[in-house]
């Protein structure tokens, strides 16, 4: 017999209860804060590790339904179970490594429930917690404890939906443990503490409103930036060296956008909305980044842009109305997306070998493109000529695939040596003669094509696959229905 294990009633050994108290705290962490009550009928142990365990989350599964003003007893009941959860924690001296407090509604509970968030969240420091998220509902109703800017434990701190506490300028934290800070709709009077991003190396800023200013200079240890959606920003300035990866969205109000002195950045997505800082940015910045790796632009470009870079191997375009001539200077490119209007384009990527297009087109239902637009198709898909696979997309129909004649019988194939190519469109598909021979025209490769049809049907959506073989003389059709996802998939083989 072994002395302190724990007998089952069937006098068989409870080896899951003899597991070290770490493992049993690590199996507890995946199931919500009631479950983990539940479990205490288990055994003695159990009992045990359930009172000390150290991830408390008082989230949308604590307070499950609770939200109705007529059921505010029973949610008073629950503000009373975790008020004594976490007085049982501090009572004990027992360490918190992570606490989250997400309440959706504070509007009818105002009176009484704030008090409840600066007691747990005092009580949660006093426990040295290291992950700690405050996320509430109906605006910026509760104000953050200033106690929170002074936690020496905290490694990781989210804040969603609440009032920044006010500083005076000389103000400093002491949050010399933090790595991971994150503001989600946070509302801020006045200036950030100018120490409060020292240590953060992960920080991300999305639609808080009163930043005005994000200033980050000095030994800064920053990793990965995001900056989206603050409409109040004016002026973005970086200087870290550890900055790997950065992204900047949308940002009304921006005037000053100075991160060129974050030399090791390898991956940037960009949506900024002012033409006048992405020109710049492309003509005297870009080259800066001999690191970058990965380049998402989003955002108003100049009419002419240019994107030159020795190091880039990805390369995302998005939608923009002022563009009408882009180039490209990018030797080790390999993978290529534009999501846009037909513009002229020219490129210098010899290593360039996926690449996926969509063309959004002026042209009605029915309506014919010009021929000057049919020339600017060809140049463009041409540029793509040396890709081993290559993906173009229609929102216009199959109209935009049909070269005119006149074209084909004078012009030189445009993606001649491509031998993987897929055309996309959710038009209305004609399998004419006319579109099966312009195919091969674009492609003329004796390899599989495809061409697919997506339609938004009232349950769920209905996908026409074609393949065309050039050689061969045979036909096959396949059709599969998946009930469960209303989901209708039809295959149609051609072989010429």
């Amino acid at each position: 017999m072994i002395t302190g294990a724990c007998i089952r009633r069937d006098g068989e050994l409870d080896r899951l209860s003899e597991l070290p108290e770490c493992i049993l705290h690590h199996i507890l962490s995946f199931l919500t804060l009631m479950q983990v009550k539940q479990v205490c009928v288990l055994s003695k142990t159990w009992i045990q590790v359930s009172t000390t365990h150290p991830i408390l989350k008082f989230n949308g599964n604590f307070f499950d339904g609770l939200w109705d003003k007529y059921k505010v007893w029973k949610l008073i009941n629950q503000f009373n179970i975790a008020d004594q959860i976490i007085k049982t924690l501090c009572k004990k001296r027992l360490s918190i490594h992570e606490i989250e407090l997400d309440v959706y509604v504070m509007s009818y509970y105002s009176w009484s429930s704030s008090n409840y968030f600066d007691q747990w969240v005092q009580r949660a420091l006093d426990c040295n917690v290291k992950v700690l998220t405050l996320s509430f509902g109906c605006g910026h109703e509760y104000t953050l404890p200033r106690c929170v800017l002074l936690a020496k434990y905290v490694v990781a701190l989210t804040l969603k939906r609440c009032k920044f506490p006010p500083v005076s300028r000389d103000f400093k934290t002491t949050l010399s443990s933090l790595k991971k800070l994150t503001f989600q709709s946070v509302k801020v009077t006045g200036l950030l503490p100018q120490n409060l991003f020292t240590n953060v190396e992960y920080l991300t800023l999305l639609n808080c409103h009163g930043i005005t200013m994000v200033n980050i200079s000095g030994p800064a240890k920053l990793k990965k930036l995001d900056l989206s959606m603050n409409p109040d920003l004016k002026c973005v300035h970086i200087e870290a060296l550890s900055l790997t990866e950065a992204s900047f969205g949308y940002h009304e109000a921006l005037e000053v956008f100075d991160i060129r002195h974050c030399k090791n950045l390898k991956r940037i997505s960009m949506g900024l909305t002012k033409n006048i800082i992405v020109t710049k940015w492309l003509d005297e910045v870009l080259s800066f980044y001999h690191a970058l790796e990965t380049l998402h632009l989003c955002c108003c470009f100049p009419k002419n842009a240019k994107i030159s870079s020795t190091s880039l191997k990805t390369l995302e375009i998005h939608f923009d109305f002022d563009l009408a001539a882009l180039e490209l200077d990018t030797p080790k490119l390999s993978e290529f997306s534009y999501f846009g209007r037909l513009v002229d384009f020219s490129s210098k990527a010899p290593a360039l070998t996926s690449s996926s297009v969509t063309f959004v087109s002026s042209l009605r239902v029915g309506e014919t493109a010009k021929e000057s637009e049919y020339l600017k198709e060809m140049n463009f898909l041409s540029q793509l000529n040396g890709c081993d696979k290559v993906k173009v997309t229609s929102y216009s129909g199959e109209k935009l695939f049909i070269f005119p004649r006149n074209i084909r019988e004078r012009m030189i194939s445009p993606l001649h040596n491509v031998k993987n190519l897929e055309i996309c469109t959710e038009g209305k598909v004609e399998l004419d003669e006319e579109l099966i021979d312009s195919l091969f025209w674009i492609s003329p490769h004796p390899e599989i094509r495809l061409l697919r049809k997506c339609k938004d049907l009232l349950h769920g959506y209905c996908n026409y696959t074609f393949k065309f073989y050039k050689e061969k003389t045979s036909y096959e059709e396949e059709s599969s229905t998946n009930t469960v996802d209303q989901l209708v998939s039809f295959s149609k083989v051609y072989r010429r």
